[in-house]
């Protein structure tokens, strides 16, 4: 169980055309409120929730994952891994935004990060 204050961000889905997935989002109303040329965009839903969407080369596309936010990455990462938690390398600035992946017993990943501020 994570200790810190935390809170989902978004749900991330990966597609292979970032265009026509933004399209499609977007002829849902949704609001596209970030997009990078590297291949990721992202969707406010209700003012609070966000849909993700991250490019893949991979022909076999990852399922989803969930992203939740923390206010201390360090430390939810040393609870997760003493919990026996398959977890990553953390990714990212000393003072800056900071991520991780992990996995629950079926392999479907939890995307867990932090923007260096202390909060949520």
């Amino acid at each position: 169980m994570l200790r810190m204050a935390i809170k989902v961000t978004e749900t991330i889905y990966y597609c292979t055309d970032l265009d026509r997935a933004c399209a499609f989002y977007a002829a849902l109303g949704w609001k596209l409120v970030e997009k990078q040329a590297w291949g990721w965009a992202a969707f406010e839903i209700d003012g609070r929730a966000r849909l993700g969407l991250l490019r893949t080369h991979d022909p076999e596309i990852p399922r989803p994952r969930v992203g939740i936010q923390t206010s201390d990455i360090a430390a939810e990462v040393a609870n997760l891994r003493s919990l026996g938690v398959d977890v990553d390398e953390l990714q990212g600035d000393a003072v800056g935004i900071r991520a991780v992946n992990f996995r629950d017993p079926d392999g479907n990943e939890v995307f867990l990060w932090d923007d260096g501020s202390g909060k949520l």
